[in-house]
């Protein structure tokens, strides 16, 4: 009786063993979230330039669309957001685009660059 339950312990050992041990990989998901190089953006000017008088905007530059350039990404695990941040040329003018992710994110590398490789939470 000692030797089959010895020889059942082992077997069991044996099967754990060749499966291998549980990986941390296993409670997560890998995704890499891109920011484009250049992006679009439209601007609304107020009807002023200063508090008096007024001057209208010309049609023309109404609502026009100006192309934005990459400068750099962020992550925010507390928020669970991803962010791209673009410049309007040589102008002070930023244009952020925050992504809400819609599973926990447990950590990002990438970031400032373009592309950043973030381990999510399987849900």
């Amino acid at each position: 009786m000692k030797a089959l339950t010895f020889a059942l312990v082992l077997c069991g050992l044996a099967a754990a063993l060749a499966s291998g041990p549980a990986s941390a990989a296993d409670d997560y998901v890998v995704h890499t979230f891109k920011c484009p190089d250049l992006t679009h953006v439209r601007l609304n000017w107020t009807n002023k330039i200063s508090a008096n008088p007024d001057f209208p905007v010309a049609k023309e530059y109404e609502n026009l669309r100006h192309s934005a350039k990459f400068k750099e990404s962020a992550v925010s695990v507390s928020d669970n957001t991803v962010r791209c941040l673009y410049v309007l040329g040589d102008t002070v003018f930023q244009a952020p685009y925050v992504y809400k992710v819609h599973r926990k994110i447990l950590g990002c590398t990438g970031q400032p660059g373009k592309e950043m490789k973030c381990n999510l939470k399987k849900d």
